[in-house]
């Protein structure tokens, strides 16, 4: 983590519920429940099962993350993050970037606007 922003890369192509658990769960020790912005840098992603997504969409699921952002480098790997977010019941905001340097500047002013 820098500067208050979780930096991610998923390489798996399959995100199912174990996973997603796994992750959700790591982030909580790491961070002991501290809110966090998180950088998607890497989207290796290319599908979720519905129970990764039903659990992504919990109020578990979602603990401790004021917000994240996700790097796209094609129009397919947006899509399916498209996807992800409309069918899930995110309470943080998620937006796609394709410059690194675009989402850390948006990241940062989500912090900002938590400690405000």
């Amino acid at each position: 983590m820098r500067d208050g922003i979780l930096h991610v890369n998923f390489n798996a192509q399959y995100l199912d519920v174990t996973a997603a658990r796994y992750v959700v769960s790591e982030r909580e020790r790491q961070f002991g429940g501290i809110p966090v912005c998180i950088l998607v840098e890497q989207m290796g992603v290319t599908k979720f099962s519905k129970e990764a997504r039903d659990y992504l969409g919990t109020e578990e699921g979602q603990r401790g993350v004021i917000a994240m952002a996700v790097i796209v480098d094609s129009p397919f790997k947006a899509s399916i993050v498209n996807f992800f977010i409309k069918v899930s019941r995110l309470k943080y905001q998620l937006r796609l970037f394709m410059r690194r340097a675009e989402a850390l500047k948006w990241l940062q002013k989500q912090l900002q606007l938590q400690e405000d």
